[in-house]
């Protein structure tokens, strides 16, 4: 039933679009305008946090290529526990002390670590801290993330350390090279999990790390751990105080030198308050008081972490959202970043296991606007209830490609709920896009339009009606939902072979889609075009603008999304007969059907050189015309550039 529902919603949905297709039914209008340009779109989304950098090793000790193969747009990693400290990670282990108590070094490990980072060709954050064993006081405190918290017996043996790392990875992979990593000290010091000492002794243990990194590296890219900013003592932004205003523990003077200053933020499936208020007050509240130092175009601003850490039933989420709402929540954050200015905005993973979730896809369409220039995008009108604008936002940035030939325009829908208020529509909500001044020379314009909401490029959710009904558990206590994008992380032995047998499938549908075949817009006597889409809950879309010299639409505004489903199956679920309507028959190269284990069923001959929709018939039978049992079965429609595929059930 889930399928047909699904087919039935994007039926209404065009539906209700073509309802939007005049001026004054507009909800939402943004006005483009090329002219107005800003900064260069730099990819703040390029790095990945890594808990422990033996995930970039192999167990022979070669470089592991798995991150870079599954994330190709990664440029950065942060190297959480690259430096020691933790029992349960000896072998990250630096400073060590031999069989008489001398300190010794032991580089062995950080730099095979360092030299894999090298080989995927990722630029290293290293994260100094946890201190060392050896440099712990004797009852030392290992916090819930399994690092010890504590500040060291002695600072200046910090300070050797650190000169000695720093010096050290100088001698091995050139002063160049480590003039471009970047190097953070601990993790969210605000928080007592991970920082145990006092806002004092944090400050202190900052400036000796700032001044031994500068002895060897002058101008090294250094700067405080991610604030949480949240719990506990609450005083992470106290840092840029001291940093502008307050004596250094160590050279005396005025002031501490840093050149990067991270938070994290989390957030929470359902708050008090409208979405994502809480990330763009953290925002604010940091560049308003860098800019009381006037430091604000100086100090880089970024999110070290961040994801959405819990669903709407409280239930941790390892990964984050694996569905569309965590897909247009990662597009809001991206785009709010990317407006301000931000160093970067990092999260923990965007794949299930190596396959494309839809925030994976949302970076996808954030790549395509790699180097471009953002230009003006602004709201004109909302025509939306002050209850709905409360619920659901709706946003976007706009940009021009260098050689003035594409204008691009990414766009989400977030509602505060991953399912409306009884109160709100499921309709789509019209949204009009003017492009003014236009510098194509061409009398129409090309739109292309790829999307991420419940049915395009969205593997999760098929792959929710196939698991739902299997049991969650918690890993270490925590976790256990089930749109967990870490679906490693959630299961016991059971689920684990589920998922294996699966993920084959899943492949197969988690590429970025179109959401319609490219439409034809004509621009109007001053150089300007007008349409509309309409956006559905948790929609992220972004839609490409080319010059187009073929003939176009005769006149007037233009809908592009007047497309059918490019496939539709009824009923379904079904019991002697299923109808399959193929609306996309002029690139379909093949339609076959499988069953679970993967096994073709059933091979279509599709006619071609037709551009006229192909209805097929499939009865329960296979190749041979052998009735096939009941159960679940996939319909895979491969087109000329990708594959499409839609889950039936037989009931016999």
């Amino acid at each position: 039933m889930k399928v047909f529902r699904r087919v039935i919603f994007r039926m209404s949905f065009l539906i209700a679009f073509f309802c939007y297709s005049s001026p004054n039914a507009s909800t939402v209008v943004f006005e483009v305008n090329p002219t107005q340009q800003f900064n260069e779109i730099k990819p703040i989304w390029d790095i990945l946090n890594l808990w422990s950098p033996s995930l970039l090793v192999n167990v022979d000790g070669t470089p592991n290529t798995w991150h870079r193969d599954t994330h190709p747009f990664v440029n950065r990693v942060i190297l959480m526990t690259a430096t020691g400290g933790r029992p349960d990670y000896p072998q990250v282990e630096i400073l060590k002390k031999d069989s008489l108590g001398n300190l010794v070094y032991d580089f062995k490990n950080f730099d095979v670590y360092i030299a894999a980072a090298l080989h995927n060709q990722f630029k290293p954050i290293i994260v100094l801290g946890a201190i060392p064993f050896v440099l712990a006081p004797e009852n030392y405190h290992i916090g819930a993330f399994g690092s010890i918290t504590d500040p060291p017996i002695d600072y200046v043996a910090w300070y050797d350390f650190v000169k000695t790392l720093i010096t050290h990875s100088v001698e091995k992979f050139g002063l160049n090279e480590v003039k471009s990593w970047q190097w953070r000290l601990y993790t969210e010091p605000d928080n007592r999990d991970w920082w145990s000492g006092t806002k004092e002794e944090y400050f202190k243990l900052y400036d000796y790390t700032a001044a031994a990194a500068l002895e060897v590296v002058p101008g090294i890219i250094l700067g405080p751990g991610n604030m949480l900013g949240e719990i506990e003592d609450n005083w992470g932004l106290d840092f840029i105080d001291h940093a502008m205003t307050v004596e250094n523990y160590y050279t005396g003077a005025t002031g501490s030198y840093f050149k990067f200053f991270t938070i994290s933020a989390y957030e929470r499936c359902v708050k008090s308050h409208p979405p994502l208020k809480q990330f763009e007050t953290r925002m604010q509240t940091i560049k308003d008081r860098l800019l009381q130092y006037g430091a604000l175009d100086t100090i880089a601003i970024g999110f070290d972490e961040g994801q959405l850490i819990t669903d709407e039933n409280g239930v941790y989420l390892w990964l984050g959202d694996g569905t569309e709402y965590g897909a247009s929540w990662q597009a809001a954050y991206h785009i709010l970043g990317l407006r301000e200015g931000f160093e970067r905005i990092v999260h923990w993973g965007f794949t299930a296991d190596g396959v494309k979730t839809p925030k994976y896809n949302v970076i996808e369409m954030l790549e395509k606007m790699k180097g471009d220039v953002r230009i003006q995008m602004q709201l004109t009108a909302d025509n939306r209830s002050y209850f709905a604008t409360f619920q659901q936002k709706i946003d976007g940035i706009a940009s021009v490609a260098a050689d003035g030939n594409t204008i691009r325009v990414l766009i989400y829908s977030h509602h505060k709920y991953r399912y409306p208020h009884p109160t709100i529509t499921e309709d789509p909500v019209a949204v009009q896009i003017d492009v003014n001044a236009l510098p194509f020379k061409s009398k129409f314009v090309q739109v292309t339009h790829w999307g991420v909401d419940s049915t395009h490029s969205n593997f999760f959710n098929t792959w929710l009606d196939d698991s739902r009904d299997l049991p969650r558990v918690a890993y270490n206590g925590m976790g256990g939902s089930i749109y967990d994008a870490g679906v490693n992380s959630n299961f016991n032995q059971d689920g684990h072979v589920f998922w294996w047998y699966h993920k084959p499938l899943y492949l197969e549908i988690d590429d970025l889609e179109k959401m319609a075949p490219d439409t034809c817009v004509p621009k109007s006597r001053n150089g300007s075009v007008s349409f509309a889409i309409g956006m559905r809950l948790h929609q992220v879309s972004l839609l490409e603008l080319r010059p187009d010299t073929t003939t176009g639409i005769a006149s007037g505004r233009a809908s592009i999304e007047t497309a059918p489903p490019e496939i539709e199956v009824f009923p379904n679920p079904f019991n002697q007969n299923i109808v399959i309507k193929l609306n996309c028959s002029p690139q379909v190269k093949s339609v076959r059907i499988y069953n679970l284990a993967g096994k073709t069923v059933k091979q279509f001959e599709v006619p071609g050189g037709t551009s006229q929709p192909v209805s097929l018939s499939w009865r329960g039978e296979d190749q041979s015309g052998r009735s096939v049992s009941s159960g679940i079965y996939f319909i895979s429609a491969l087109l000329e550039d990708r594959r499409i595929i839609r889950k039936v059930t037989l009931l016999r």
